[in-house]
């Protein structure tokens, strides 16, 4: 029964089941999400920290950056009512917007970039 009170609370938030929605098929760092939310950094960091306790998220480190993404889970019933989210949430306006911020974004990468762009400096010193 906690698991189930976890996951709703974890939701009850607009801007934790944009971020959800968002990484259902996508894997984002943190100023990728921060920039589809139009929020800062220590508000999407704490909304992920919450879906990431609540079993929602996982975290896969590639180099500097920290990507998130949809946790597997071994729950049914959870991934039955997580399906029904993901389901509830597909014809959305705001979803509808942010898939198409998140689009362009993956083309970009913003974290990597700004880390070349670093990189680049740090050699012509």
């Amino acid at each position: 029964m906690v698991k189930i009170k976890t996951f709703f609370k974890a939701l009850a938030n607009e801007n934790r089941l944009r971020v959800i929605k968002m990484l259902e098929n996508n894997c984002l760092c943190v100023c990728e999400i921060k920039s589809v939310l139009g929020t800062s950094q220590p508000a999407v960091s704490r909304h992920l920290g919450i879906l990431k306790r609540a079993g929602f998220l996982e975290n896969v480190k590639n180099g500097e950056w920290v990507y998130y993404r949809v946790a597997e889970t071994k729950n049914p019933l959870i991934g039955q009512l997580l399906r029904h989210v993901f389901n509830a949430l597909e014809n959305e306006k705001q979803s509808a917007k942010d898939r198409k911020k998140v689009k362009k974004l993956l083309k970009v990468r913003m974290c990597e970039q700004r880390g070349k762009r670093n990189e680049k400096k740090s050699f012509a010193s």
